[in-house]
């Protein structure tokens, strides 16, 4: 059945053996990591959740993998897309 889920650009997505996580732009254009599960991809962008992520969240795309979290980050580019958005899953 149909559901709505929040989804992020698969690129957004960090993969380590301590657990799955996004960077978010936060307070002070900090990087705040947020941990998330995965559900199901569509295309380039993939369901997540568990995480404090909202709808609106600016995420980061590209560099998310050299973060630790609390680093100054400077935004270059904002993308309608890549910010995490509602998607129906089960289609």
């Amino acid at each position: 059945e149909p559901q709505r889920r929040l989804a992020v650009p698969r690129d957004a997505l960090i993969i380590r053996a301590d657990g799955l996580y996004v960077y978010r732009v936060g307070g002070e254009q900090r990087a705040e990591r947020v941990s998330v599960e995965a559900g199901v991809a569509d295309g380039d962008w993939i369901a997540v959740s568990g995480g404090q992520l909202r709808h609106g969240d600016q995420v980061i795309v590209r560099g998310g993998e050299t973060l630790r979290g609390g680093e100054k980050v400077q935004v270059v580019g904002i993308f309608e897309e890549a910010a995490p958005r509602p998607v129906v899953a089960g289609r």
